[in-house]
């Protein structure tokens, strides 16, 4: 017998920022950055320069992005790929396939809402379409960064 799971935990983590988000502004916060490990966003007048992972050498960055009243997600192998035995493994799997979804580099997804960035990340890695077709439903644009 087969199962399939489904892991909601990094849409949790967009939900959650956006949670976050929504209590400072019923607080009266106007301008805040809440920041949950590669789910982010943004509110207020003031853009917030945002640094993207190399994902060749995880510890430099290799681009810049400017935040303003905006969430962005990046979700990437290169944390957590790796070989068990003779399969590769990694934290992003393929929805259709359950094959790990390696080397495809990081992709970032800027959107209204970090729920909805974090979880076009993994549509965009699964398609390898940084002009996937839901990011414009969702108002949202997509960078990859090759491995």
């Amino acid at each position: 017998m087969r199962h399939e799971w489904l892991d909601l935990g990094g849409i949790a983590k967009g939900y959650a920022v956006d949670q976050a988000i929504l209590a400072l502004q019923q607080a009266g916060v106007a301008n805040a950055c809440v920041n949950a490990g590669g789910d982010l966003r943004v509110i207020g007048e003031e853009a917030i320069e945002v640094a993207i992972r190399d994902p060749r050498t995880p510890t430099t960055m290799i681009k810049t992005i400017q935040l303003k009243d905006q969430a962005m997600a990046t979700s990437g192998s290169y944390f957590s790929a790796r070989m068990h035995g003779d399969q590769a493994v990694s934290a992003l799997v393929h929805g259709w396939t359950g094959s790990a979804v390696t080397g495809i580099g990081s992709i970032s997804v800027r959107a209204a809402e970090c729920l909805w960035a974090d979880a076009l990340t993994k549509v965009v890695a699964a398609s390898g379409d940084a002009d996937h077709p839901s990011l414009a439903y969702f108002c949202a644009d997509a960078f990859i960064v090759a491995a």
